[in-house]
């Protein structure tokens, strides 16, 4: 029986170069503009169509016009910081995994099913091909995948680019950390970025895979000092939201002489600090609707809230995915319908159910086992809390449906426990510092999820959702998609 592994990385494009151009130019390097790539399940047979071959000769004809160009243009790259150098690489070159910092060990490689396989290193990286300028992911195992691409987000599809920089440990390369944020949230002064690009690392997987966590893309860091979107190629998709971690050089001072040299000709362009804006607080007269998928099933669902005249619709959303904050309704009550999607295309109504529309930050998600059909699939779970202006905390909400108690720790030590499904903890005062949240089962003992990352700066707090099941592997077994809450006024 053979396996056909379909992973996150297709095969390298071939560029077109006529003899005559090798012949004038034989030490040039790889082409930056190349032939579309295809599965290569099986070779292609037959004569070629004469206008494959024009395409191919115009594909041969933008590569040359792009080498041209990069000869007499210097590539811009990240500045070098105290945690961090930046050393070029290609996709032709075998990574050198030695001193690189390491974004996550994660799943890299998928069957044709989708079911994860093996895990490997996912690298940042800087996409630097001209017209990229980008973070995205470099992805690395040892005997599968010993060189890739920069895996970026640009313009609304995955670009693979053949030039990039990766990330070398500088002289203080243990100040780098990851630190949760979230769209609307205070761009860190000492974030790794490139002008109005900020590096970001995911915190869920693909809608409907078991990769996705600890990829690196860019979030849009704006002119009022605030995130904008965040961007990520996440298995081969692009994906937009608004929940993720910011990398930060904490021993990076922008403000004084010497935290950053440039490193090229051309260097990259800066974003001057902007005076911090006031937290964002959601209002506390009216909903402020969050929606979320945590029924562990290869199922996609609609789901649409109404009330009145008034309704909002969640598309397509697959297990493990949570939306971001809308703020539509009125205090009240509200009806939500649940719809199976299947392709895109919405299908039978699976359950329908009359929810409280409570003032202030309300997460609302379908839990339990596929199919959802009774009202007890469908909980609302207050995300507010009393703000403490000099705190911040964590809490752990149980959404796995085979974990009847879990508790978590914070490097080691117990912080919340005995908490029972569909139930979560009050908040726990952690540090404003990088620590691993580790989710445990109460029965057994054993490690249900992990997380390594910063809490948010107070005055925000964030709540590990636990979901999946314990007794599964891959896609559906249990992990923490970790959100920051809202405050209330």
């Amino acid at each position: 029986m053979q396996l056909l592994l379909v992973d996150i990385h297709p095969p390298p494009r071939r560029c077109v170069r006529p003899l005559l151009w090798r012949a004038l130019f034989p030490p040039l390097p790889h082409c930056f503009t190349c032939l579309p790539r295809t599965t290569h399940l099986e070779p292609h047979i037959g004569p070629r169509p004469i206008l494959l071959i024009h395409m191919r000769l115009l594909s041969a004809l933008v590569c040359g016009l792009a080498l041209l160009s990069a000869a007499v243009v210097a590539q811009d790259k990240p500045m070098n910081l105290p945690c961090v150098t930046w050393e070029p690489l290609t996709y032709q070159q075998n990574t050198d995994p030695t001193d690189l910092f390491v974004a996550a060990y994660t799943w890299v490689i998928t069957d044709s099913f989708g079911d994860c396989l093996y895990k490997g290193d996912v690298f940042p990286c800087f996409s630097s091909d001209p017209g990229s300028n980008t973070w995205g992911h470099h992805d690395y195992q040892a005997s599968m995948i010993p060189n890739d691409y920069c895996r970026s987000y640009l313009n609304g599809s995955v670009y693979f680019s053949n030039n990039m920089y990766v990330p070398k440990k500088g002289p203080k390369w243990q100040t780098w950390k990851w630190k949760q944020a979230q769209t609307g949230g205070v761009v860190p002064s000492n974030a790794i970025r490139f002008g109005d690009k900020v590096m970001a690392r995911s915190t869920q997987t693909a809608p409907g895979s078991c990769a996705g966590i600890g990829f690196t893309g860019w979030a849009v860091g704006l002119k009022d000092g605030t995130f904008g979107a965040v961007h990520f190629s996440l298995v081969n998709q692009p994906v937009t939201t608004d929940s993720f971690e910011v990398a930060i050089c904490e021993a990076y001072h922008p403000t004084s002489t010497v935290t950053a040299t440039p490193t090229s000709t051309s260097p990259a362009p800066t974003t001057p600090t902007p005076t911090t804006p006031a937290p964002t607080l959601p209002p506390n007269n009216k909903p402020y609707i969050r929606f979320g998928h945590t029924i562990p099933a290869p199922h996609n669902v609609d789901a649409i809230i109404s009330q009145g005249n008034v309704s909002y619709t969640w598309s397509n959303y697959a297990f493990g995915q949570f939306s971001s904050w809308v703020e539509v309704f009125s205090d009240g009550f509200g009806d939500i319908a649940v719809y199976e999607n299947t392709n895109g295309a919405r299908g039978s109504l699976l359950v329908k159910a009359r929810i409280p529309l409570t003032p202030g930050p309300l997460v609302v998600v379908i839990k339990d086992y596929w199919p959802p059909q009774h009202s007890f699939n469908i909980e609302t779970i207050a995300a507010s809390y009393v703000p403490h202006y000099d705190k911040t905390g964590a809490r752990l909400f149980n959404l796995s449906p085979d974990t009847r108690s879990a508790g978590m720790q914070l490097n080691g030590n117990l912080i919340v426990d005995k908490i029972l499904y569909t139930l979560g903890s009050d908040w726990a005062t952690v540090p404003d510092a990088q620590g691993t949240f580790t989710g445990i089962n109460d029965a057994t003992g054993s490690v249900l999820a992990t997380t390594t990352t910063t809490p948010p700066s107070p005055p925000f707090v964030f709540t590990n959702f636990l979901i999946g099941m314990n007794n599964a592997s891959g896609t559906f077994a249990t992990r923490f998609v970790p959100l920051i809450d809202a405050p209330e006024h």
